[in-house]
């Protein structure tokens, strides 16, 4: 009797590691898989000269890399490291690739006409291919998890013609194109969790992919264009990412309608914070609840009819809401305290009818906008401004501004102190002023040159423990200013002043093996010029 349980436990164990797909069959070269069955690696494969290197042809397989790598030459005639593919009408289905890196070829992995994978591709990294690292085409219900996808030439993960498929929890950074590229009417897909950020854009939904949903990304530091952008893409809805830093805009919504942004940051971008733009028929997009801040513009809107904003915090802009050729807008119940509020030169609505609910600014019925520059009263309490409110750059008229009814007393002002510590770490102290409701500090930086852009680069809580260490700093020859401000639980944001970082010191050179105390621990240091800053690196003794 025992022997027959031990047999049905092996028996259990093996379906469960083949996942009901056959027998294990052990790869160590570029191969053909045209049988069900999971495939395990058991060495790298390095430099190979195929065209392909792992082509699947068959259904219900699992590619298991156990952790080893792919590697192809880097050149155009590499066609795939692996290449999972059905015909036009007869796609393949239930195929997984996890565990594995594929490296230098012109796409990493290639998903085509495959349908129907939950086990998708996982836990994979592929990074400096020709084109992209990961990429489907007319594949649908396809789990992408848990990768990282970097340093490829065109894209981290593309998807063309490619529906409802789930993309979560992966790392595409650092791409010469875009983190994630979704075109080609691919539409109904999940983008969750993800980080695109160092790319050249971020995320990029175009050419007709509708009905997708972004959620909960990270896409910042792109370069040279834009964190998020929809082009020719409708009803999507885009709700609590962040996009900040980007070298133009947060959030680009051009030619697309019926889409939501909502509940989103976009801070510190070159220009606008969130760009709309189009004609009929792109109009009808919400522009909700979103937190939009040290952008040149917060949202900037050109020939877009239709549209909503309301509910957002747009605050430290240059412009805060600017719009040109665009009819029929409403805008109501927005946050607006920065340089210049608003600008629009053709005719829409800044306010709706009075009605009751809890507005932007506290008061207890909806009507217009808030706007830091308005000097009229409120006599009789009702959070709604006596005198409308004129919009610049034409004839429109905010007829219910919003007074703030709650607390409008910022903090007081924060002293910033920055010192230097080893490996040009930088600790940022300040002081806290007394304020009863002090909710949290804003941490700025921008460059020693005075005139760069403000970036918000961390917000702490009120009972923060100081100092705050920048980190290692920036290894570009720059050197860097800091600023912390004290915002109350109303949202009202005191005053700062820069404190310029103190450049780093002459570090004499020490030869190998030389042994230096620092700070306490003995160890064995060299030291070596990198523009101007010096660079710490541990050798063995």
């Amino acid at each position: 009797m025992g022997k027959i349980v031990i047999s049905l436990v092996c028996l259990i164990s093996l379906l469960v590691l083949s996942g009901g797909v056959g027998a294990v069959t052990y790869v160590n070269s570029c191969t053909g898989i045209a049988s069900p069955g999971v495939y395990v690696l058991t060495a790298n494969i390095i430099n190979s000269t195929a065209s392909t290197c792992i082509n699947i042809t068959s259904s219900d397989v699992v590619l298991d890399g156990a952790g080893y790598t792919v590697d192809g030459v880097d050149d155009y005639s590499s066609f795939a490291g692996i290449y999972v593919h059905g015909t036009f009408g007869l796609p393949l289905v239930n195929v997984t690739v996890k565990g594995v890196t594929v490296t230098d070829w012109n796409t990493g992995i290639i998903y085509e006409s495959v349908d129907n994978s939950t086990g998708g591709i996982r836990n994979v990294t592929a990074s400096s291919n020709l084109y992209e690292g990961i990429y489907l085409d007319s594949s649908n219900n396809i789990t992408i998890i848990n990768n990282s996808v970097f340093e490829n030439e065109n894209a981290g993960i593309s998807l063309l013609f490619s529906s409802s498929n789930t993309l979560e929890n992966n790392i595409a950074n650092s791409n010469h194109g875009t983190g994630i590229y979704v075109s080609d009417s691919s539409d109904n897909n999940t983008i969750i969790n993800n980080n695109a950020s160092n790319n050249w854009n971020g995320i990029t939904l175009t050419f007709f992919s509708s009905g997708n949903t972004l959620t909960n990304n990270i896409a910042s530091n792109n370069y040279y264009g834009s964190g998020i952008s929809l082009e020719s893409s409708n009803n999507t809805i885009i709700t609590n990412n962040t996009a900040s830093n980007n070298g133009w805009v947060g959030m680009d919504i051009s030619y697309s309608s019926h889409n939501i942004i909502i509940n989103n940051t976009a801070t510190s971008n070159s220009d606008a914070g969130i760009y709309i733009s189009g004609e009929i028929p792109a109009s009808n997009n919400t522009v909700s609840g979103n937190t939009i801040r040290w952008n040149y513009c917060g949202v900037c809107m050109d020939f877009e009819d239709l549209t909503v904003i309301e509910g957002n915090t747009i605050t430290h802009n240059t412009w805060g809401i600017y719009l040109t050729g665009s009819f029929d807008n409403t805008i109501y119940n927005n946050f607006l305290n920065n340089t210049n509020n608003t600008y629009d030169d053709g005719t829409n609505s800044w306010n709706i009818t009075k009605t009751p609910g809890t507005n932007i600014g506290g008061g207890q019925y909806l009507g217009g906008n808030y706007y830091s520059d308005y000097s009229g009263s409120d006599t009789d309490g009702d959070g709604l401004g006596d005198t409308p409110y004129n919009i610049s750059g034409g004839s429109n008229i905010d007829y219910l501004p919003l007074v703030l009814t709650g607390d409008t007393t910022p903090p007081g002002d924060v002293n910033t102190t920055v010192i230097q510590r080893l490996d040009y770490y930088f600790n940022v102290s300040w002081t806290i002023p007394p304020d009863p409701d002090l909710k949290e500090f804003n941490i700025y930086q921008r460059l020693n040159d005075n005139a760069s852009t403000d970036t918000l680069i961390d917000t702490v809580a009120a009972n923060y423990i100081q100092p705050y260490v920048t980190g290692p700093g920036f290894d570009d020859g720059n050197l860097y200013q800091y600023m912390v401000t004290a915002v109350d639980t109303s949202g009202n944001e005191g005053r700062g002043a820069y404190a310029p970082e103190p450049p780093v010191p002459p570090i004499p050179f020490a030869p190998l093996g030389t042994l230096l105390t620092l700070g306490g621990a003995l160890a064995a240091y060299r030291y070596y010029y990198k523009g101007y800053r010096y660079k710490r690196k541990r050798f063995r003794s």
